[in-house]
């Protein structure tokens, strides 16, 4: 392995026509010595389409523009579509309406909209340019993206003015903000938000032309409000991500909605619907924001110094009309203030790093001629004064220190590059520091042990290697639960029941929140809910419901016998309050004190905990019928007959409308809600008590400590059970994670079943795995809490 190191690579010897020509590729842009070509990489063909020459078929006269689209900065290859022409990008370029985008994998390029905002096209992305303000109308402007990802910095706008990403099946629309719109080809779409807030739409809700209609409409005006007020946001902070069912979903739920801002741009009166609170709340329902993730936020970072309108802006250029385009002057190739290194769109690729400018050659500075020998001296006249000498001349200015090119190779390829102390950029990369500069490099990424070092730039070119170790485990922390029986997470923290009946809160450092001291002791299956920043902990003796960020107790329920849950029933929220479960009906109550509101029978009797879907809540009777039961109503409007007796405890898991759950017999089964039919079923060795694990991919159940994993699709085998497992399993990016008997947390590869990755523990897992911005949480039978990165443990995808 290639050890943190500086390495000098002097290259003076090296011919000057060889720095002739590597200083005009590098002012030429695309494709210079210092970045490798997609060949190089390995990397699949470029998706930009090849650029049409333009000398044998010259295109038409372009029109004056009659809008302020730029392109600031190109890196790698990037095209632009205008019409039914392809032609490369270039800085400096006017985009129009209509002009599409194309970024391959080793390009991305930065666009500024006027004064409203400047977009960064991540590689792998085609965007359109949808519309863009016109003269005299408030700014709004519209930017599509087809597949990838585009980062947006958008000022402040006023209440008449607008800025949409739309993706093919959700707008994101803006009031000042830096952004990330993610579209997949499947339909999914994830949106990020570092500051401001972004309001999801449906695309059939046409936010521009509602706003422009309202400027002269007060009905319009009375429509945008209320869609505005109906709409999900995305606050700072957080981030978003639909599946392509979820977001076809959320279209769907969108309908009221988009029916309302339909007939206020047509000047009719809004469509009647019968519960318009209703309609928004089930919009707003399909969106639940997380965290940020670290490789959104660290994507952000690119464009949160960048300023929207740069103090020197590129000279505007227009597609070249030549075979081969002359290179730009370097006042032209360089933005005005460097784009930091970008951040792949996918975590599968890692992509290109901007090119640092390339250094202008030190003017020789001006020497003072010496002195002109004096004349001849002419007679001087009687009686006269000596002529003044004459003014001394200025000194010559030092020049300015040499610029010498310093190269950094890091591992792993996203790894953060500080030079003291600011972000010089991630993974591989060049840039130019003056001659004589002391510089202080940090290089990090969570999961990994930092390496650091600091030295002085000479005059030779310098390239600095660094592979960083893993270090997986960030922290492990003793807890004040004795015998953990279960765990659960909540905002920022890690909830652990104990046999004591007592649950802690942990937050991400380790430190303890709160400890509550319940009735409920000795119950293995008492799970913690937490929901809307409330703790839900049942058992056999009391609910009890605890704020989650202070610990109080909020209520306290007393439990009748047939309210008791000893086997890990659970409730769940729901718009109107909390559904809590018993033997024999499903009680309504008040989410905040516990009060009975209502309680509807359950046909045949239940011992499973409920799922929501769709507003509808999701039930296993003991004759094995799945009821389909509106929350509000609680009168069933379908029954699904399957196989199993007895469901305990488990609640069903869904992936989009495939609902997958077992009994204590060992059944296990997949059913479509929509089609109402049994996808599959299988039988296995054990008893099941718990949740399953349900993927794009798989369905894992653990029946006592065997671990069984399902193709979701078919029910086949994606591999052999595995043997020895402690606690419940958790998947994230592709790998299920579990711990053993023999004390290890393992990541498998969630297909094959091959290990990825193991960390040793000091004691085997109880209760389920936890994983939250790629970190896992676990706690042993010791009541120790460890956190590990999940790229620390495994290669990064």
């Amino acid at each position: 392995m290639r050890r943190p190191g500086v390495t000098h690579r002097p290259t003076r010897a090296v011919p000057a026509i060889v720095f002739a020509l590597a200083a005009l590729l590098a002012i030429a842009g695309c494709g210079g010595p210092d970045r490798p070509t997609d060949a190089d990489r390995g990397a699949p063909t470029a998706v930009a389409p090849a650029v049409e020459s333009a000398a044998a078929d010259p295109q038409p006269p372009i029109p004056a523009p009659l809008t302020d689209a730029q392109i600031m900065f190109v890196d790698g290859d990037v095209a632009i579509r205008r019409g039914d022409r392809w032609f490369a990008a270039d800085i400096g370029i006017e985009l129009r309406d209509t002009d599409v985008v194309r970024t391959a994998a080793s390009g991305f390029c930065e666009i500024r909209i006027g004064d409203l905002a400047l977009i960064r096209v991540q590689p792998n992305t085609e965007v359109s340019i949808d519309s863009l303000p016109s003269a005299g109308i408030p700014a709004d402007s519209t930017i599509g993206v087809a597949t990838g990802t585009v980062l947006s910095r958008v000022r402040t706008l006023s209440g008449a003015e607008g800025y949409q990403v739309r993706t093919p099946t959700v707008t994101a629309g803006v009031r000042g903000t830096d952004f990330s719109v993610t579209a997949r080809a499947d339909g999914g779409v994830a949106v990020a938000v570092a500051s401001g807030a972004v309001a999801l739409a449906p695309t059939s809700v046409d936010l521009g032309r509602l706003r422009a209609a309202a400027i002269d409409s007060s009905d319009a005006q009375d429509a945008l409000d209320t869609v505005n007020a109906s709409l999900p946001v995305v606050e700072a902070g957080s981030e978003v991500d639909l599946d392509g069912t979820e977001a076809t979903d959320f279209g769907e739920r969108g309908r009221p909605i988009a029916a309302v801002a339909a007939a206020a741009v047509a000047g009719e009166p809004a469509a009647p619907h019968d519960d318009a609170a209703s309609a928004a709340a089930d919009l707003r329902g399909a969106v639940v924001p997380r965290p940020i993730g670290a490789q959104a936020a660290d994507a952000l970072s690119t464009i949160r110094d960048r300023q929207i309108v740069p103090a020197d802006p590129p000279p505007r250029a227009e597609p070249s009309r030549q075979r081969d385009p002359p290179p730009l002057p370097d006042q032209a190739r360089t933005p005005a203030a460097p784009p930091a290194a970008p951040v792949a769109a996918a975590p599968t690729a890692a992509a290109p790093t901007a090119p640092a400018p390339r250094a202008v050659p030190a003017p020789t500075p001006a020497v003072a001629p010496a002195a002109p020998a004096p004349a001849p001296a002419a007679p001087t006249p009687r009686a006269t004064t000596a002529p003044p000498a004459p003014a001394a001349r200025p000194a010559a200015q030092p020049a300015p220190p040499a610029r010498v090119r310093v190269t950094f190779q890091v591992s792993p390829a996203d790894a953060v590059v500080e030079v003291n102390g600011r972000r010089a950029g991630a993974g591989s990369f060049a840039t130019d520091y003056a001659e004589g500069e002391s510089l202080s490099v940090t290089v990090q990424r969570p999961g990994f042990q930092p390496w650091t070092g600091t030295f002085a730039v000479g005059p030779d070119p310098v390239l600095i290697a660094a592979d960083l170790e893993p270090a997986p485990v960030i922290g492990r922390f003793a807890t004040d639960a004795q015998n953990p029986t279960n765990t659960a997470s909540g905002p920022g923290l890690t909830i652990i029941a104990d046999s004591a009946g007592g649950i802690h809160a942990y937050d991400r450092s380790g430190a303890r929140r709160f400890t509550v001291a319940t009735r409920n002791t000795g119950e293995e299956g008492a799970l913690p809910v937490e929901a809307d920043g409330l703790i839900y902990f049942s058992g056999t003796r009391e609910l009890v419901i605890v704020d989650a960020a202070s610990g109080r107790v909020r209520a306290r329920v007393d439990l009748t016998p047939e309210q008791a849950q000893p086997f890990g029933m659970r409730p769940v929220r729901v718009p109107r309050g909390l559904i809590f479960p018993t033997q024999s009906t499903l009680l309504l109550l008040d989410a905040t004190t516990g009060a009975e509101l209502r309680r509807h029978p359950i046909p045949g009797g239940t011992g499973a905990s409920p799922a929501v879907y769709r507003n509808n809540l999701l039930i296993v009777n003991r004759r094995g019928e799945l009821l389909v039961v509106p929350s509000d109503t609680g009168e069933p409007i379908d029954r699904i007959e399957t196989p199993t007796r007895n469901v305990t405890g488990a609640a069903p898991v869904l992936h989009g409308s495939v609902a997958v759950f077992a009994d204590v017999q060992g059944t296990v089964v997949a059913v479509d809600v929509e089609a109402s039919r049994v996808v599959w079923n299988r039988s296995i060795t054990g008893r099941v008590f718990a949740d399953a694990t349900v993927t794009a991919t798989g369905a894992y159940v653990v029946s006592g400590t065997t671990l069984h994993a399902f193709a979701l699709a078919t029910g086949g085998d994606l591999f052999a059970p595995i043997q020895g497992v402690s606690g419940l399993p958790a998947e994230a990016h592709g790998y299920v994670f579990f711990g053993t008997a023999t004390s290890r947390l393992v990541a498998i590869d969630g297909t094959s079943g091959s290990v990825v990755g193991t960390v040793e523990l000091d004691a085997p897992v109880r209760g389920r795995v936890q994983i939250e911005d790629r970190v896992v949480s676990v706690v042993t039978e010791r009541g120790t809490l460890w956190r590990v990165h999940i790229d620390g443990m495994v290669a990064p995808r």
